[in-house]
């Protein structure tokens, strides 16, 4: 579990990034920060690297249905 100063920390970051969203709740944050072990560097990185793939990206975050034959041919092929 995180704890609430870095939660608070990465607030305070996100709040000066106008290109990220301004609500992201403390749960997300929080499952952020321990895929990054704690680090407040490394989880500024991956946070920017995420919202800016799907901003760029939708696609590959949109119509994820696994049933689809289009997801069922990816899958084949990998």
């Amino acid at each position: 579990m995180a704890n609430a100063q870095d939660i608070e920390a990465m607030r305070d970051w996100l709040s000066k990034q106008p290109h990220l969203p301004e609500k992201i709740d403390d749960f997300l944050i929080e499952r952020f920060l321990l895929s990054c072990r704690g680090s407040l560097e490394r989880t500024k990185t991956v946070m920017d690297s995420f919202f800016k793939l799907r901003s760029e990206a939708p696609e590959f975050f949109t119509n994820r249905d696994p049933r689809q034959e289009a997801v069922q041919a990816m899958l084949r092929a990998m």
